[in-house]
């Protein structure tokens, strides 16, 4: 008979249990009033997005025997296991923080530890509970509507955390053989108590090129430009700026809500890197229109027209599930007069006929 991969881990995390039920020897017998275990949040993210600046809150509470249980799981005891105190008071709630960092950005950099917090076990609490597994729920919340960070996906996942209980003969007392996160999926049976929330939507970019045309404009010229994004509170944007002869340079962040300001020579851009769909952006190049300069920016190949106030859109332009390119040509020219030559050419030829009957004229005079 084959058994699911369900049942595979339910048998190992059976067989998991009995073993450290049977182990004396893996925690000494309510050695300690504490003992903790470590909870972790991940960040996976594109190479070039910095992880947000963002909170993460976590619970623990016990766990409800359900019906078709192990026989040995029982509801966890209320104070065996929380996050800290508050006074006497034992707080059953903790906090995360991600923050972006400059070691966020790298061609591998695609998780990223927000932070860590301890579970802490009461042994005492254990002290008259009869032998067993003594289950708790550890949860991430997750919040919902406007509270969501833009582009990320919640680890909406429970956690179980065990706390095996056994019967000391010897001591003549109960004592804690071991605890562990659970996971009744995995073959060992074993949990990493790890939460991994997934950021790769923050991988949008977004170009600006300048393009120069006509035969008056300056490609030797540094063109103005200012830019805006607005996504999350305090979210950072890698920037980055390649020069017309393909040499690139890391300019500063840009923070979500402020402005910055860069300088791009004809041929040369600037690529903003993790932007998530509905972060909006407002860029603009310094009018140029007293030099003679009319310019037109195009957004992915679509023209915006002639434009003076150079900008994509006032109110923000929202990058959507697509990256955008920003193109933005300064034409200058002027006309060479034509038909002057042709227009003077008669007289000019009298002229020089006249010259020539005078030279010829004098010189025969001069000869008599």
């Amino acid at each position: 008979m084959k058994l699911s991969r369900k049942n595979l881990g339910r048998v190992a995390t059976t067989f998991l249990a009995t073993a450290m039920l049977a182990s004396l020897t893996a925690v000494p017998a309510m050695a300690a009033e504490t003992d903790v275990v470590t909870l972790t949040k991940n960040i996976s993210k594109d190479a070039h997005a910095y992880a947000p600046n963002e909170e993460y809150t976590f619970t623990v509470s016990p766990y409800t025997k359900q019906e078709g249980d192990d026989a040995l799981i029982q509801s966890g005891l209320e104070g065996g296991v929380y996050f800290t105190k508050d006074g006497e008071s034992k707080v059953l709630t903790a906090t995360i923080r991600s923050q972006p960092k400059d070691s966020d950005i790298g061609d591998n950099v695609v998780d990223v530890t927000a932070g860590t917090v301890d579970l802490q076990i009461d042994e005492t609490v254990f002290a008259n509970a009869a032998p067993g597994i003594y289950r708790y729920e550890v949860k991430e919340t997750v919040p919902t509507g406007d509270d969501a960070y833009d582009g990320m996906v919640y680890d909406n996942s429970t956690k179980y955390f065990d706390v095996y209980v056994i019967y000391d003969a010897d001591q003549q007392q109960n004592v804690i053989s071991n605890y562990t996160f659970v996971n009744e999926e995995a073959v060992n049976g074993k949990d990493d108590g790890v939460f991994d929330n997934d950021y790769t939507a923050a991988n949008k970019t977004l170009t600006v090129e300048k393009t120069i045309s006509g035969n008056q404009a300056d490609p030797n010229k540094d063109y103005e430009f200012k830019l805006t994004i607005n996504g999350e509170e305090n979210e950072k944007y890698y920037i980055v700026k390649t020069s017309n002869d393909n040499q690139t340079t890391k300019l500063t962040d840009v923070i979500s809500g402020s402005e910055v300001t860069f300088k791009l020579k004809a041929d040369e851009s600037v690529m903003i890197y993790g932007l998530s769909a509905n972060d909006k952006y407002v860029v603009s190049e310094t009018d140029y229109a007293t030099e003679g300069y009319k310019t037109t920016i195009t957004v992915n190949d679509e023209s915006l027209g002639e434009q003076h106030v150079t900008t994509t859109n006032k109110e923000g332009t929202e990058i959507g599930d697509d990256s955008d390119v920003v193109v933005f040509n300064n034409h200058r020219e002027t006309s060479t007069p034509t038909g002057i030559a042709m227009d003077i050419a008669p007289y000019a030829l009298l002229v020089v006929i006249a010259a020539a009957g005078c030279f010829v004229f004098l010189r025969k005079r001069n000869e008599d």
